[in-house]
C-alpha cells in the first residue's frame, strides 16, 4: 500500500460520508471511546488495539463525552435522592 493512496482514499471516504476528515491514529482513539460508552469488555479493546497492559488501553486511548460526565453526576445526585 502506498502511504499516500492510503490518506487521499481516507479524505475521500470521510468526505462521502460528510463527517470530519480524521487521521487513522484518532480513529483508534474514537472506536476505543465508542467501545467504552457502549460497555464493551476492556479485553476486548485491548486485543483489539493490540496492548500487552489494559491500562494503555484505557490511560492512552479512551476519552469520556463531556456528556458522560454528566450522565455520571446526575447518576450520583439520584442515588442521595432515594
Amino acid at each position: 500500500m502506498i502511504k499516500s493512496n492510503v490518506k487521499r482514499a481516507r479524505i475521500q471516504i470521510c468526505k462521502r460520508a460528510e463527517v470530519p476528515s480524521i487521521t487513522f491514529h484518532e480513529l483508534r482513539h474514537t472506536h476505543t471511546t465508542l467501545m467504552l460508552e457502549m460497555n464493551e469488555h476492556l479485553k476486548i479493546e485491548q486485543q483489539r488495539l493490540g496492548h500487552v497492559k489494559v491500562e494503555s488501553t484505557l490511560d492512552i486511548y479512551s476519552h469520556v463525552k463531556p456528556q458522560i460526565h454528566q450522565e455520571s453526576a446526575e447518576c450520583f445526585s439520584d442515588f442521595f435522592e432515594k
